[in-house]
């Protein structure tokens, strides 16, 4: 039998060595010199620096969700009629990231949801702030013939405000993994583009808006009942009707 204390030492090191070894289960299968691999619950997340845009800053997971504080330069001004970037009336600032979403073994795709937090500010005079924001899923492995989908994030708040104080707004895009096109595909490619854009027209006039937070892009998976359970319910099923029908 052996010692009691033993067995439970050495159950609790194995243990300990399965779970460090699932911890890094990202970065061992697709981490490298070029791509950073982040370790999600049922997901990883894999993506290369070049790929995403500074702006979007430093880029951290909990759980089957993204995250990230976009820097400070995520942001469109004008003042007195000029942009600050675009030496024109209009500012435009363009952010754009594109992330690997890979399942892990025995989990399937349900959905993405996408939300980001930011905030702007307007001149009673000032012309406009807006906000555009596209989302894109494809599979990964199968670009050109795969399934491939966008949608836009719809804004939430009043993008009209003109008092000179800070107003908040979010926004908020999602896909529905569990059809049939997706059904298979355990290999994702994500694009988040955002534009934001400020306008004034003439001396006096100020307008501003930036992101704050990408509070998320958030996967959800399942784990499929597998097809032997199935077959066993539909069994106990038959046997129920026909021990009714001997009754």
């Amino acid at each position: 039998m052996g010692n009691p204390i033993t067995r439970l030492a050495a159950s609790a090191a194995l243990s300990l060595c399965a779970s460090q070894a699932f911890a890094a289960f990202c970065q061992d299968n697709y981490g490298s010199s070029v791509l950073t691999a982040l370790e999600g619950t049922t997901v990883c997340f894999v993506y290369d620096s070049n790929d995403i845009d500074p702006v979007f800053g430093t880029i951290s997971v909990s759980g089957n969700t993204i995250f990230s504080t976009p820097t400070a330069g995520f942001r469109a001004e004008s003042n007195d009629g000029v942009g600050i970037h675009t030496n024109t009336n209009t500012d435009n600032f363009t952010g754009i990231g594109t992330i690997q979403i890979i399942a892990k073994p025995g989990a399937v795709f349900d959905s993405i949801v996408v939300r980001e937090v930011g905030d702007y500010r307007m001149t009673s005079n000032a012309g406009s702030v807006d906000v555009d924001g596209e989302l894109r899923v494809w599979d990964w492995n199968d670009f050109v013939f795969g399934p491939d989908q966008t949608t836009n994030l719809a804004i939430n708040g009043d993008l009209t405000i003109k008092d000179s104080n800070t107003h908040q707004w979010d926004a908020l895009g999602s896909f529905n993994l569990g059809t049939a096109m997706w059904q298979g595909i355990d290999h994702l490619g994500l694009k988040l583009q955002n534009n934001l854009s400020a306008v004034t027209d003439s001396s006096g006039q100020s307008a501003w808006i930036e992101k704050k937070i990408i509070g998320g892009i958030t996967v959800t998976t399942v784990v499929p009942v597998p097809a032997a359970v199935w077959l066993f319910a539909s069994g106990l099923l038959g046997l129920a009707g026909i021990a009714r029908r001997r009754s």
